[in-house]
């Protein structure tokens, strides 16, 4: 029992943390020096290396088919909004896509033309939200145009719906939404100063060699009887006499 019980505790790692934090402590300037360098690497990714992309977005609303807008019940506006998911559906399906990539004439497919757009529309409205990126400005509000409208056309045609209103057309976008180039400036500079952390802090722990009077004594189980400290002085002087 007490040879197991001694097998286990050599086989124990203690970890120092008050040593860990004053070696990365030490280390600290060459950990902002990386730090620095991966954020200047995310800077530059994100401004040379990615293409940006532009954000454009239009409106619409679905009215159901009634003779009287005044005459809409709460069962109708909620059926209405129980039906905003089959709008989704419609404007991204393949029949919208090929007709708007024909009338636009992009050189595209259908399923990159779908990933370019995304629909929004909030719970219990009847609001349809259409954004489009692209990486052309001008294209992104096209596309968002050409999308709502020939969407709003097979809406009416295959839900039998009264009418497809235009909230907001299209806009064009003055500035680009992606890439964020802070937010990659700031993800280089931390991800550089997380990886240096970790790789200071492993080879502290799963370095064995004796660097204090207890390493001596956990290690060899022999006490220290006295310490000789080093002194700078007698190497200057040895440099001097050379």
């Amino acid at each position: 029992m007490d040879n197991n019980q001694a097998m286990n505790h050599e086989d124990e790692i203690e970890i120092d943390v008050i040593a860990i934090l004053m070696d990365l402590w030490r280390k600290l300037p060459l950990i902002i020096v990386v730090g620095i360098i991966t954020a200047a690497l995310g800077f530059g990714y994100s401004s040379f290396k990615l293409v940006p992309m532009y954000q454009s977005s239009t409106s619409m609303y679905v009215l159901p088919r009634t003779t009287d807008v005044t005459t809409l019940t709460a069962t109708d506006i909620q059926i209405g909004s129980l039906l905003t998911s089959d709008y989704a559906e419609i404007i991204k399906s393949r029949n919208v896509l090929e007709k708007v990539i024909e009338k636009l004439e992009l050189n595209m497919s259908t399923g990159a033309l779908a990933a370019e757009i995304s629909v929004n529309i909030p719970e219990q409205t009847r609001m349809v939200y259409i954004t489009v990126k692209d990486s052309s400005p001008v294209n992104a509000m096209k596309i968002a145009d050409a999308v709502r409208e020939i969407s709003s056309e097979v809406i009416r045609d295959s839900m039998n719906i009264e009418a497809v209103n235009v909230v907001d057309t299209a806009n064009l976008p003055t500035g680009k939404c992606s890439p964020s180039i802070p937010k990659y400036t700031m993800l280089g500079g931390i991800a550089g100063i997380f990886l240096m952390c970790a790789f200071f802090v492993i080879r502290f722990i799963l370095n064995d060699s004796i660097r204090t009077p207890e390493d001596i004594e956990k290690s060899l189980g022999l006490s220290v009887l006295a310490v000789v400290p080093s002194n700078p002085n007698i190497k200057k002087s040895k440099k001097n006499k050379k």
